[in-house]
């Protein structure tokens, strides 16, 4: 199997185009750059094929529909982007991150893609 395999599965049973939902996600982080005045780390913000390894990893195991922007907060602020906040305002599901955090495994399913 391919990666887009795993974006197809995605798309048909979260009926979302993925490619264009991380498109847009990367964009607005993107503008949050510029709130910086060191951008050191933040040149691995776009989606790789390990990347979608892991997300398409999280979305099976944790089963919860319409949380793929939440999966991609953890994912970023926890492996992706060094010393990144995520303004509130603009990722309006970043508080609910803790929640899912506290009440799922998706540190543990990242530490096993990561080596930690």
């Amino acid at each position: 199997m391919n990666v887009q395999y795993f974006i197809n599965e995605i798309n048909t049973l979260e009926d979302i185009d993925l490619k264009n939902y991380i498109y847009s996600f990367e964009k607005t982080l993107r503008k949050c750059f510029k709130s910086y005045d060191d951008n050191v780390g933040f040149e691995d913000y776009k989606m790789n094929d390990l990347d979608y390894l892991i997300l398409y990893t999280i979305w099976k195991s944790i089963n919860k529909k319409n949380c793929i922007d939440m999966y991609l907060i953890i994912m970023y602020s926890y492996y992706k982007i060094e010393e990144f906040y995520f303004p509130y305002k603009k990722f309006l599901n970043s508080l609910n991150t803790i929640n899912l955090i506290m009440e799922t495994d998706i540190i543990y399913i990242i530490n096993i893609f990561i080596k930690i």
